[in-house]
């Protein structure tokens, strides 16, 4: 079995849009029908690199030594974990963010953005069985893509004026970007795969990413799996430190300690 755990950058739940029916985010939404949902999912750390550490130890940064931008310390993690059962890990995109390479010990790295290598290195990793993909997407990340302005939807707490009105539209034209290679990566899957989609943290505007509002931790989390029914679940509460000890429950590993607990 594959896994394919895919993430974007600086992006809010109600910014996708299964969420507030506007932006045109048509392969996550997709995606959002058929696998399990999680509507109250939220982030540990409403930063980049922390926040991804905390995704791929299953401990808090107290617990796992991220606190900012710095690595973790010698802990287990979700490559060094799979790669004792047998799984090859491979490490594509945000590849400063996963340090030290010796920790994580990743079989192939791929520093790479653009959505004909991303499609390329996919192809390349099709011929592999029991493999981890951890698929890290550069969008919607500032700098945004440039676009004519466009009637935007306007989330709870975010500030309404021309600057910001300008900005999220081009915040919008670049998540749809982002979208695109989101089809890419989907179209690259069978029902085998253990597909999840999420983001590291909220939006970068004023209240969102960097602060600790629901609108910056509340951030997308679906899982896809053959054996796994799609439903919109919008009353559990989960968050990223409870990702990897479900895959481990998922997968029978039973003997390493976390501060999540399984989403089973």
């Amino acid at each position: 079995m594959r896994i394919l755990l895919i993430t974007l950058d600086d992006l809010n739940l109600y910014n996708c849009g299964y969420a507030n029916m506007s932006t045109e985010t048509k392969s996550i939404n997709e995606l959002s029908k058929t696998s399990h949902n999680f509507w109250n999912a939220h982030c540990n750390v409403p930063f980049c690199q922390p926040s991804r550490s905390v995704l791929m130890t299953g401990l808090y940064p107290q617990n796992n030594g991220s606190f900012s931008f710095t690595p973790i310390n010698r802990v287990p993690n979700i490559s060094s974990i799979l790669k004792r059962i047998g799984y090859r890990t491979v490490l594509i995109g945000k590849v400063s963010h996963y340090k030290p390479f010796d920790v994580y010990n990743w079989d192939q790295i791929y520093d790479i953005k653009n959505i004909s290598e991303i499609e390329k290195c996919l192809q390349a990793e099709n011929i592999f069985d029991n493999s981890l993909l951890s698929i890290n997407l550069h969008y919607p990340h500032r700098p945004f893509v440039n676009s004519s302005e466009r009637e935007v939807y306007f989330p709870e707490r975010m500030i309404y004026n021309s600057e910001i009105k300008k900005q999220l539209s081009q915040f919008e034209q670049t998540l749809i970007h982002a979208d695109k290679i989101v089809s890419v990566i989907l179209n690259n899957t069978v029902p085998e795969d253990f597909v999840v989609l999420t983001s590291d943290h909220g939006a970068s505007f004023p209240f969102f990413k960097g602060n600790c509002y629901g609108s910056s931790t509340n951030i997308p989390m679906m899982i896809r799996h053959k054996e796994i029914a799609a439903f919109q679940d919008k009353e559990s509460v989960i968050s990223h430190v409870d990702f990897l000890p479900t895959v481990c429950d998922f997968l029978g590993i039973k003997d390493v300690k976390f501060d999540g607990h399984s989403y089973l």
